[in-house]
């Protein structure tokens, strides 16, 4: 069994030891507090998290759920105000397809006259005229430059000179107009019955490009001056439509501009009673069957009602899933929120008070006498020496009363 001062000794060494260097104590505390938290914190973090993922994963799911329902319902509303304006449309055209008809064939017959010219012809189109034949140079000046550099050394300093050059580049441009047609165009009007709309339209001609050649350089910068020419060729084109319920057909007749204007004018009345002539032959085409049409569509009309019911109901149930959904997300991603605020406060924070609770207490703990902190032996040594020294101090006072007696 250990003596008293061997437990002394071991509790001095203990203190020494671990007093002896504050900084290292409250490490020491600091660290082995924070492992200690961290167990519980990742134990309740790790399947709060898990929760609130799976939650919000099941939340985002059923929000996909719901939008695709919309969509399906709103499509199949949407199909079912066409159909209803499509009815509508189809009582409008019934009453004014037949006269819109009429009048396209009275405009084809008008044209079917031998007396007519080729230029009366066009102009029964709403085409008027030829302009002469012309051409044009554009020119467009710029100053421009170009720079070369010298260098010279001064006081051991290379120097580097700009020196700017200027020119002149001259751009000559070449317009060249042939067969340029003027007019102001003709239409029928239009029976507008919105999906069962018919309308036929000769436009007024646009003036368009119809090629540009290579560009060609002459001259040079250090001459001061470089010239870019190049030739552009414009013609005309006759915009032209012709409608039919869903169906638009809207090309352009091109006038030729490799022959006479002459010549022109008879392949441009030609093109134009041509397209005169296929869109009438679809408009009587198409008419007769509406009624069948619209008995088709009316009767359409009971089925889509009840989608829209069938995708309501589903619509309902699916927005009744998810409010349960997102409630549930709320809920874990609240309790997740909570305890990452709680665990990782206490993990940052208490093991920092006890680290600096641990460092002050270190720092300010009285030392043991250093005799405590010697080896057992050195006691019992020292023990030894003092008893001895003791006694040989007896002896000498007891040899000294005796000579003095």
């Amino acid at each position: 069994m250990m003596s008293k001062n061997e437990v002394s000794l071991k509790f001095a060494q203990f203190q020494n030891l671990f007093f002896k260097k504050p900084v290292l104590t409250g490490l020491s505390f600091w660290f082995s507090s924070s492992v200690i938290l961290l167990f519980p914190t990742c134990f309740i973090l790790v399947p709060s998290g898990t929760t609130q993922r799976n939650a919000k994963g099941e939340r985002d799911t059923a929000q996909d759920d719901v939008n695709q329902q919309q969509n399906r319902y709103n499509g199949i509303i949407a199909d079912r105000t066409e159909s209803e304006q499509r009815i509508r449309d189809l009582d409008c055209a019934k009453a004014g397809y037949q006269a819109f008809n009429q009048g396209a064939a009275n405009f084809q017959n008008s044209l079917s006259n031998t007396n007519l010219t080729a230029m009366n012809l066009i102009q029964s189109f709403g085409q008027s005229s030829f302009d002469a034949d012309s051409s044009k140079t554009d020119t467009n000046t710029q100053q421009l430059s170009w720079v070369t550099h010298t260098t010279a050394i001064v006081n051991k300093v290379l120097i580097r000179t700009p020196h700017h050059h200027y020119y002149n580049q001259v751009t000559n441009i070449l317009n060249v107009y042939k067969n340029i047609l003027n007019g102001g165009g003709y239409k029928l009007p239009i029976l507008n019955c919105g999906f069962y709309s018919r309308a036929l339209e000769f436009y007024a001609p646009q003036t368009y490009l119809v090629s540009e050649s290579p560009h060609t350089t002459s001259g040079t910068m250090t001459s001061g001056k470089v010239s870019i020419n190049f030739r552009r060729d414009y013609g005309s084109r006759v915009p032209v439509k012709y409608q039919l319920d869903d169906l638009v057909v809207n090309p352009n007749i091109i006038v030729a501009r490799d022959v006479t204007q002459d010549m022109a004018t008879i392949d441009l009345g030609n093109q134009l009673t041509r397209f005169l002539a296929m869109g009438v032959a679809a408009f009587n085409m198409v008419g007769t069957n509406y009624t069948a049409v619209q008995e088709g569509i009316r009767n359409r009309l009971p089925v889509l009602e009840d989608m829209a019911l069938v995708a309501n109901t589903t619509l309902q149930a699916k927005s009744k899933v998810l409010a349960s959904k997102e409630g549930i997300f709320a809920g874990a991603d609240s309790q997740y929120s909570n305890d990452l605020s709680l665990w990782l406060s206490l993990l940052f924070v208490v093991p920092a008070v006890i680290g600096v609770c641990a460092l002050i207490f270190a720092a300010k703990y009285p030392r043991t006498p250093a005799v405590l902190a010697q080896d057992p032996s050195d006691i019992e040594m020292h023990s030894a020496g003092s008893e001895n020294s003791s006694r040989r101090d007896s002896d000498d006072s007891t040899t000294s009363t005796s000579l003095t007696a």
